[in-house]
């Protein structure tokens, strides 16, 4: 498994160029507050290995914010705007 610690001037890069480790050159370097949150985004995990892992941070009690899984969708956005989606996805869940 290979994990990668994504450097905030990196936020407004898109999760897809992330996770191929293609950073796109004109693309500017992010530079405004950073986000609070923890967030952990998957890349080609198995269903199985998934489980295994969540498991694992469930017993070592590491808390992480949000999580997510990479789609064909979200691959075309940046960390800030997945942050977002996860933190409106979460609001509409805790008003019903």
């Amino acid at each position: 498994m290979r994990v990668d610690v994504i450097a905030p001037e990196d936020y407004l890069q898109t999760l897809g160029s992330l996770a191929k480790n293609r950073k796109n050159a004109l693309t500017a370097a992010y530079t405004g507050e950073l986000p609070q949150e923890s967030l952990l985004v998957f890349c080609d995990f198995t269903e199985k290995r998934m489980d295994k892992l969540l498991l694992s941070l469930r017993k070592n009690r590491l808390l992480i914010d949000y999580k997510a899984v990479l789609t064909p969708t979200n691959s075309q956005w940046n960390v800030l705007r997945l942050l977002l989606d996860l933190r409106a996805e979460r609001l509409s869940f805790e008003k019903q």
